[in-house]
């Protein structure tokens, strides 16, 4: 998992142009509010928010400036197994769902930038298996993982993509 990690936020670091100088952020927040869908997803998963806030700042502290006036916030809306919010008795998950919000210097009301962040993980293989292959299936904590860290890389990516000169130019 560390090593899958790593590499996912490596990727997002660099996928950034190097001589652009990166926005830099004060704070990232993550929120997990499944209210409005009835779910009982963080009764499996109480630590998510805690687990892609530390995710997600580890990956932007190049650019982490507590002077800055610009933060982010993250707010997921869904976690789901096939659509469902009600997850099973093993908490199973496979998909994650929410936003990114970018607050700028002039309204720590509205964000300046939003992005909506959406992965759904299958465990689709071939129909047909040959008889010399063993096939193991993805445990709880595989898909957990994997979804965790690709929603914290597309958070990382698209903040780490963004140059304060381009938001000036949008106001």
């Amino acid at each position: 998992m560390k090593s899958l990690y790593g590499a996912a936020l490596a990727a997002a670091i660099f996928a950034t142009p190097i001589s652009a100088k990166q926005l830099e952020v004060s704070s990232v927040m993550v929120e997990a509010d499944l209210t409005a869908v009835d779910a009982n997803a963080l009764a499996f998963w109480p630590e998510i928010a805690g687990d892609l806030t530390r995710m997600v700042a580890e990956g932007l502290s190049p650019q982490f400036d507590e002077g800055s006036d610009y933060s982010v916030e993250v707010e997921l809306f869904e976690l789901s197994l096939e659509g469902n919010p009600i997850l099973d008795e093993d908490g199973e998950f496979n998909t994650i769902r929410g936003w990114i919000y970018l607050y700028g210097p002039d309204d720590d009301v509205l964000p300046i930038k939003k992005y909506k962040v959406d992965y759904t993980a299958t465990a689709d293989g071939p129909d047909v298996v040959p008889t010399d292959v063993i096939v193991v299936p993805p445990s709880r904590g595989d898909y957990y993982d994997a979804l965790t860290t690709a929603f914290a890389a597309k958070v990382i990516t698209d903040i780490s993509g963004l140059q304060e000169e381009w938001l000036e130019e949008e106001s």
